[in-house]
């Protein structure tokens, strides 16, 4: 047995040996030792490239820089001495300053500044002024750099000044970068006659950066002699910090440049210095950025070596199954291991069968532990069924039969029980049942999403032998709970698919018995033979209560709500009108609660409306007390006043009949009436509705004035109280058969 496994051993390693030199060799012995380094040596040469072309393209451009100053004092047109009180002399000037405009695009502007003309010669032709030269209507305006200090600089000048890249805003062009040279005139004395200025635009070196190398991706620096920034290609605003100027340092030091590091970062940087004039032209490469290609390369190379190892696995698979017998045998003990059968020892097929085992045991625990699930999915399937939530009546039957659930008889009715006391203890006794199979009945009970309801849903034969089972189980259940059911029993249907319709007449049944406050047991059938006949809702009533109180007569208040509680009791009232006229009846009573000032609690009245347990019996009563309430308010109000009489509506009308605000809610409002039973009120005692009767007294008004007075038709619409002339003149020509002006031609 030892033998056997040296054996396996050694060619399982074998076939990983095989697998992991190819690569490793790869990456180990060619890739990883050199790609960096030849990549950096590279780089760095191409930067000394750079700085070497552009450090030569400008010392070529400057080179005329340097030379002008001496070849404007050698000038015979040029008299300096004569600048300051010739007005002809500064036009020889400025036309020989043209000649010195250059072709080289390097330089933007040249200037030529005498000291004792204080004026400014442009290659342009241009005269500038000192004073004037940085005004932004017709100079150059520079962002850091005042006039007060120009003046100063240039008449102070003895040496070549170099100001580095900075804004100048520039008439015409708008705000551009530029690098300003100021050599003095002539160069190499102490005390100058003026001095030479050249304007080097910004992008301009960009450019001749570009036409070295499209390619360049780094920052590319120019440094006077002093190091002193002159130029950076991506603006870098640290170029005066001292860590800066220590990596200035460190690369001076290696002349060659090389790999640096600066502000946490590496680059490959590289210096050229200018034998013209000692500026220093420096290259910076990020070293991330450069290598990215190299990375690239590098996972290009990873996935060679996955590559490599995906055949390398093929290869392993095939001496594997080539090499598989012995682990056949360990499967088919492990087949074994499943029937119970037991190996002693310590080597690797007992550790396997020892993890078959325990998965065994695992299984066996998952077993019991989804039987414990299933009857929480039986009754969810159930819930889901009286839900109508199956569209096929064959894939309900098919689900359910997979949990245990069979229709067997023909008839098919659910059973709501409502139940008022501990329903848990009721739910065991109900389920206890389950167990006890009936002749010709079969059913399931199970929780409803409703606290206090449990459900059951039979198939049986006959109804009469659900009805006894439940009759006996209601018995059962007060006798040893206390428990009170309401029970409902559902429409019989004809198929399973049916249930949910059946569900939904047995929830309207024990709602009927719970707003009745009754603990027995109905059927829908029973239920539809109580109301065989519709119910009328009692408008009228409720409308004529809403008048009584208004008028104030207490005995007709209480009669009403006497004949509404009547109505409320009767068995043929459905819930939902119960529930409806409560409402109705119990706004009324509360807002004229409120509109007499009762000061005691109303919050029950409110809310009691709402509740969806409340029975008849609670409803009458609250009815009842809240009516002998506000009929005690009313009796007592009347002591100090007495409802309208007609005599009175009539006398306020004449007041105010002709007033353009008048109108029948204000009427009613007066009165403390709605407008519905206003209206109602006055037809009754008046004879006519209050639209016809007003129309009547302001048309007869109207007509005295057309007769008597030559005011326009709009006037007497106003004056009369109608807003708008149209409906005075519809109004008109209704009653009296003609329009007002018609009328007015006839009796005038």
């Amino acid at each position: 047995m030892r033998k056997f496994k040296i054996n396996i051993l050694w060619k399982f390693l074998l076939s990983y040996i095989i697998v992991l030199l190819l690569p490793l060799s790869v990456i180990i012995f060619y890739y990883y030792p050199y790609s960096n380094s030849i990549v950096k040596n590279n780089i760095l040469d191409w930067n000394t490239h750079i700085t070497e072309q552009v450090a030569s393209s400008m010392d070529l451009f400057m080179r005329p820089i340097y030379s002008l100053p001496t070849s404007i004092v050698a000038n015979p047109e040029i008299k300096l001495s004569l600048l300051k009180n010739d007005a002809y002399q500064r036009y020889v000037v400025a036309n020989e300053m043209k000649k010195y405009k250059t072709t080289d695009t390097l330089l933007n502007d040249t200037f030529l500044y005498i000291k004792q003309s204080g004026y400014l010669f442009s290659s342009t032709g241009y005269i500038y002024e000192l004073e004037r030269f940085m005004n932004p209507k017709n100079g150059y305006v520079y962002t850091s750099w005042s006039q007060e200090h120009f003046s100063q600089e240039i008449n102070e000048i003895n040496s070549i000044q170099v100001r580095p890249s900075e804004d100048v805003t520039i008439l015409g062009e708008g705000r551009v970068k530029m690098i300003t040279v100021m050599l003095p005139l002539p160069l190499g004395v102490d005390q100058s006659e003026g001095c030479v200025i050249y304007m080097i635009r910004h992008d301009t070196i960009e450019r001749m950066m570009k036409s070295v190398s499209n390619s360049y991706s780094g920052d590319f620096i120019i440094l006077d002699q002093h190091n002193n920034p002159i130029f950076s290609l991506n603006q870098r605003d640290d170029l005066r910090d001292a860590n800066f100027k220590q990596f200035i340092q460190q690369l001076q030091a290696s002349p060659s440049g090389g790999e640096m590091d600066y502000d946490g970062e590496a680059y490959i940087a590289s210096q050229t210095v200018s034998k013209q004039n000692g500026w220093k032209y420096i290259s910076m490469n990020p070293l991330e950025s450069i290598l990215l290609e190299t990375k690239e390369t590098q996972r290009n190379t990873i996935i060679l070596v996955i590559s490599i190892l995906l055949t390398e696995i093929i290869i392993i698979y095939l001496s594997i199954r080539n090499n598989y017998a012995p682990i056949k045998s360990l499967v088919q003990f492990s087949r074994h291991a499943f029937k119970g059968n037991t190996e002693s020892g310590g080597n690797e097929f007992d550790i396997i069968r020892s993890t078959i085992q325990n998965l065994f045991q695992s299984k066996e625990q998952l077993d019991r532990n989804v039987q414990s699930i299933v009857p929480k999915l039986r009754d969810n399937i159930l819930y889901e069924i009286i839900s109508g939530q199956y569209s096929s009546l064959q894939d309900m039957l098919l689900e359910a039969k997979s949990y245990g659930i069979t229709f067997t008889y023909a008839k098919c009715t659910t059973v709501v029980i409502n139940v008022v006391g501990d329903i848990e203890q009721v739910f065991e006794i109900v389920k206890s049942v389950e167990l006890q199979p009936e002749d010709a009945l079969e059913g399931y009970f199970i929780r409803s999403i409703h606290n206090d309801d449990i459900l059951f849903i039979s198939t049986h034969t006959a109804e009469q032998a659900l009805r006894e089972m439940f009759m006996k189980l209601q018995g059962e259940i007060e006798w040893v709970t206390g428990a009170k059911l309401v029970i409902g029993i559902g429409n019989t249907v004809d198929n399973p698919g049916e249930f949910h319709a059946s569900y939904i007449n047995a929830l309207r049944t024990v709602e009927h018995l719970r707003i009745k406050n009754e603990d027995s047991i109905l059927s829908f059938h029973d239920l539809m033979q109580l109301r065989n006949e519709p119910v009328p809702y009692p408008a009228e009533t409720i409308q004529s209560l809403e008048l009584f109180i208004m008028t104030g007569d207490v005995t007709e208040v209480q009669n009403t709500v006497h004949r509404l509680i009547e109505f409320l009791q009767h068995d043929r009232t459905p819930p939902y009108i119960i529930r409806a006229v409560f409402v109705n009846i119990s706004t009324i009573i509360l807002n004229n609660l409120i509109r007499l000032k009762h000061q005691g609690n109303m919050e029950q009245l409110g809310i009691t409306s709402f509740h969806n347990r409340i029975t008849v019996a609670q409803i009458t009563e609250i009815l009842e007390k809240s009516a002998d309430i506000l009929c005690e308010l009313m009796a007592s109000s009347r002591t100090s006043s007495k409802a309208a009489t007609l005599d009175e509506v009539l006398q306020y009308i004449q007041e105010n009949q002709f007033d353009i605000n008048f109108s029948l809610q204000a009427v009613a409002d007066h009165f403390g009436m709605s407008v519905s039973n206003f209206s109602h009120y006055f037809k009754k005692n008046a004879g006519q509705n209050f639209k016809d009767f007003m129309d009547g007294r302001r048309i007869n008004h109207s007509k005295q004035l057309l007769i008597h007075s030559d005011e326009t038709i709009d006037w007497i619409a106003g004056k009369v109280g109608y807003t708008n002339p149209s409906s005075f003149i519809r109004a008109f020509k209704k009653h009296v058969g003609v329009t007002p002006g018609q009328f007015r031609l006839f009796n005038k």
